[in-house]
């Protein structure tokens, strides 16, 4: 088991295939690249909730309008409607 030890600090990547290594790089490249994607576009690793509110006017805000505050994004209009129980 020592053994072992003491050789693992010799290691190097030029004692390896270079076609594997290529191949390895390629694909370890393009699953980052995904992931880093699927981050951004689909919302892995969102923290969001989901929130309603009642207003008297509603501004022209429609489905799919960007919410900001103080000039950052947090979020989307999923819905509006009106709430005609409460007579608005």
């Amino acid at each position: 088991m020592i053994e072992r030890l003491r050789n693992f600090g010799s290691f190097s990547f030029s004692d390896l295939n270079p076609v594997s290594v290529g191949v390895a790089t390629v694909v370890l490249a393009v699953l980052a690249s995904t992931f880093a994607f699927a981050v951004g576009s689909v919302g892995i690793l969102d923290d969001t909730y989901e929130m309603s509110g009642v207003f008297e006017e509603s501004g022209g805000i429609r489905t799919g309008d960007r919410v900001r505050y103080a000039g950052v994004e947090i979020g989307r209009v999923t819905d509006v409607r009106p709430d005609f129980d409460e007579g608005w």
